[in-house]
C-alpha cells in the first residue's frame, strides 16, 4: 500500500450527503455483554476480526499528526508498515490520534464512534452480522471472558516472560504489525500504578476502581456535568486505565521485548498501540455504555457536552477533558481517512441516525444463554428493537466526498473545524471561555430523580426500556417481556422478589403489627380500625390481588375490590399478577394473605364461613 502522509485535518473532511441527515432509525440495535453471547456468536466476532487481520490496507489511511517531530516520546509511535492489513491500518489510526483522543473532549466521542466503525468495516469485509460486544468488568481474575476455546474464546494470561508474554489459546489469530510484528500479548498486572512514572508508585489496585460502587459513583456525577463525568472515568489512576494496564502486553501498550526507547515503541503505556488486542472492544464497549448509562438519565445529560482540543495530563485536575481551543457540537471528529467523519453532536444520541444502537439490560436479566450457543443460526441475526410508526426515509443521494489532494506533511496539531456555524448553526466558545461546570462539586447530585422502590430499580437495570410509572407495573414487566431484551424466566424470578420487598417496605413484614394492618386498611376503606382483628377482618373480607397493592403505592391506579374469590381467580389468571408462594422475602403478614387462587372457592364478598358451608350442602 502506498501510505500518502498528510495535511490538516480540515483537508480529509467528507461531507454526508442532505439525504443521510434527514433519515432516521427504523430500529434500534441491541449491544450485549460479551458473556451472554451464544458460542456461535463469539466465534463469528473473533473470526471476523482474524479475516479483517488478513485482508490487504484497503489504501485510505491518512496520518493527521506528526508524530515524529513530537518532543514528547509518549507521543511518538513506529513508522508505517508498508506490510500492514487493513486491521493494523486501523490501529495505527488509533496510534496516530493518540494524543488528540484522550484527555482532550474528542475521548468519548471519538470512541464512540471509533467501534461503530470498526465493526461496521468488520460487516462489509468480512461477512459479519452480529452486534459490538462489552464486558462488564465485576470478577476480573476469575472472569469467564478469559476462555481458552479455540473456537470461541479470547484466550488467556501468560506468565512467559521469555516468550513476552505471547498468549497461546483461545481463537484469536492475529499477526500485528505494530509497534514491530508480533504475536498477541497479555500478561496479569494487579497493581499496574505501583511505579515510578507517571504513578509515583502508587499502590492502588487496578480491581479496586473497577467495582460496582465506583461504577455507582461514576454515574452519580452532577446532572449535565459532562467535565464531571469523563474526568471521573479518564482520571489517571480509574477505570478507564486500570483495565488497559491490568493486562499488560498489548492492552497495556507495553513495548514488544527490546523496543522500549527505540524508534518503534519510545515510551511505555501510552494507549497507541492498544487496539491489537479485541478485548480493547469490549473494554470501550462498556465504557461507552456507562457513558450512554448516564446520557439515559435524562435529557440534560444526553445533550451535555465540554472539552478542549489540547491534552494536559499535568493538569488534569483543571483540564480533564482538555484545555483551549474549546471544542464545539459541531466540531469534526479526526478519521485518519478510515471513515466518513461525524461532529461531536452527531454522536451524542446513539438512537439517532446513522448510530441506531441501545444497550442489553443487566446481564442477570439478559435473554441469551451462552451455554445455549451451538445454534449457528443465533450467531446471523442482530438483536434488534423495533422503533413504531417510523417516518419513511428519502431515497439516498449519492454522497460527495472530499477529493481534495492530501499535503505531503501531516499537521502538527488538531485543527477544530473553521466553519462550525455552516455544519449546525452552533458558534464554539472562544478560548478564553470557561468550562461552564468547572466549579461544580464534584459529589454525586442528590437532587437527581433516582429509582425509590425495588420495582422501579428492576427495571431501572434496562435503560434502553422507557420504563411507564403511570402503567400498571404487570403491564410494563409483559411488555419489557415482549421487547426481547430479557429472558423471561430470570426476570419473573426478579420481578417477583422486587414485587414482595416493595410490600414488605410499603406495609410491614409482621403479622402481629398493627401499624402494617392499618397500612393495609387505608388502601381500602376510609374507616380504620384501632385495632388488629378488626383491620384483619377488613382485610379478609375484601377480595383483593396483593400485586395492586404494590401497584397502587407506585403508579397510583386503584386497587380493584372483587365481588367473589372466583372473580378474583379469573382477574389474577388473565392479568399474570401473582405472587410467588416460596418467597424468601415475604414476611408473615405477605404469607398470611397470600390465597390459594388457582383452584378458588364460591366465596363472596360478606358471606361468612358458616352461609358458604350452608350453601355448599344445599
Amino acid at each position: 500500500m502506498k501510505l500518502f502522509t498528510a495535511l490538516s485535518f480540515v483537508a480529509l473532511v467528507a461531507f454526508a450527503s442532505a439525504a443521510d441527515s434527514d433519515k432516521k432509525c427504523t430500529s434500534l440495535e441491541v449491544r450485549k455483554e460479551w458473556r451472554t453471547f451464544s458460542k456461535a456468536e463469539r466465534k463469528a466476532w473473533i473470526g471476523a476480526n482474524n479475516c479483517l487481520n488478513k485482508k490487504p490496507s484497503n489504501g485510505r489511511l491518512r496520518l493527521v499528526v506528526d508524530t515524529q517531530s513530537d518532543p514528547n516520546p509518549a507521543h511518538r509511535i513506529a513508522p508505517y508498515n508498508e506490510s500492514a492489513s487493513y486491521f493494523d491500518d486501523l490501529v495505527y489510526a488509533h496510534m496516530n490520534l493518540n494524543s488528540l483522543i484522550h484527555w482532550t473532549g474528542l475521548f468519548l466521542p471519538w470512541h464512540r464512534v471509533y467501534l461503530f466503525e470498526w465493526t461496521n468495516i468488520l460487516r462489509e469485509e468480512c461477512g459479519y452480522d452480529g452486534v459490538v460486544p462489552y464486558w462488564d468488568v465485576d470478577d476480573f481474575e476469575g472472569s469467564e471472558i478469559w476462555d481458552s476455546d479455540p473456537e470461541s474464546g479470547l484466550g488467556s494470561f501468560s506468565d512467559d516472560e521469555s516468550d513476552d508474554y505471547t498468549i497461546h489459546d483461545g481463537a484469536i489469530d492475529l499477526e500485528l504489525a505494530y509497534p514491530v510484528p508480533h504475536r498477541l500479548r497479555r500478561h496479569y498486572i494487579p497493581y499496574p500504578y505501583n511505579i515510578s512514572v507517571p504513578f509515583n508508585y502508587n499502590e492502588t489496585s487496578a480491581v479496586s476502581t473497577i467495582s460496582p460502587e465506583e461504577v455507582d459513583r461514576l454515574l452519580s456525577r452532577p446532572e449535565g456535568n459532562y467535565t464531571a463525568f469523563q474526568g471521573y472515568l479518564e482520571s489517571l489512576i480509574g477505570m478507564h486505565s486500570s483495565v488497559h494496564l491490568m493486562l499488560g502486553g498489548d492492552m497495556g501498550t507495553l513495548c514488544p521485548k527490546g523496543t522500549e526507547g527505540t524508534e518503534y515503541c519510545p515510551a511505555q503505556r501510552t494507549a497507541t498501540f492498544s487496539t491489537n488486542d479485541p478485548v480493547f472492544h469490549l473494554h470501550h464497549g462498556n465504557i461507552d455504555r456507562l457513558w450512554w448509562l448516564w446520557q439515559e438519565k435524562s435529557e440534560t445529560n444526553k445533550n451535555a457536552y465540554h472539552g478542549g482540543a489540547v491534552q494536559n495530563v499535568s493538569s488534569l485536575d483543571i483540564y480533564p477533558t482538555g484545555q483551549p481551543p474549546w471544542l464545539s457540537k459541531s466540531t469534526r471528529l479526526p478519521t485518519a481517512g478510515m471513515w466518513d467523519t461525524y461532529t461531536i453532536g452527531e454522536t451524542l444520541d446513539t438512537r439517532s441516525w446513522p448510530f441506531c444502537y441501545v444497550y442489553d439490560c443487566d446481564v442477570e436479566l439478559s435473554n441469551n444463554d451462552a451455554a445455549e450457543g451451538s445454534d449457528s443460526e443465533r450467531a446471523t441475526k442482530r438483536p434488534r428493537i423495533d422503533i413504531p410508526e417510523p417516518e419513511p426515509e428519502p431515497e439516498p443521494n449519492p454522497s460527495t466526498a472530499s477529493n481534495t489532494e492530501p499535503n505531503t506533511q501531516p499537521s502538527s496539531t488538531y485543527v477544530p473545524d473553521p466553519d462550525p456555524s455552516s455544519e449546525s448553526g452552533l458558534e464554539p466558545p472562544s478560548n478564553s471561555d470557561p468550562d461552564p461546570y468547572a466549579t461544580s462539586d464534584e459529589e454525586p447530585d442528590s437532587t437527581q430523580t433516582q429509582p425509590t422502590t425495588h420495582v422501579e430499580r428492576f427495571f431501572a437495570k434496562c435503560p434502553s426500556f422507557h420504563y411507564n410509572s403511570s402503567q400498571h407495573i404487570m403491564a410494563e414487566f409483559y411488555r419489557l417481556c415482549a421487547s426481547g431484551m430479557v429472558s423471561r424466566d430470570k426476570a419473573r424470578q426478579r420481578f417477583r422478589d422486587a414485587l414482595t420487598r416493595d410490600f414488605n417496605e410499603m406495609y410491614g413484614v409482621d403479622e402481629g403489627d398493627l401499624g402494617a394492618w392499618q397500612r393495609l386498611c387505608r388502601v381500602l376503606v376510609t374507616d380504620v380500625p384501632d385495632e388488629i382483628e378488626g383491620c384483619r377482618k377488613v382485610v379478609k373480607s375484601r377480595f383483593i390481588n396483593i400485586v395492586d397493592l404494590v401497584d397502587t403505592h407506585i403508579t397510583e391506579n386503584p386497587v380493584l375490590q372483587f365481588r367473589s374469590e372466583a372473580e378474583l381467580s379469573s382477574y389474577t389468571k388473565t392479568t399474570g399478577k401473582y405472587f410467588p408462594n416460596d418467597s424468601e422475602h415475604a414476611g408473615s403478614l405477605l404469607k398470611f394473605l397470600l390465597r390459594f387462587i388457582v383452584l378458588p372457592t364460591d366465596a363472596k364478598v360478606g358471606e361468612t364461613k358458616e352461609e358458604r358451608q350452608a350453601e355448599r350442602r344445599d
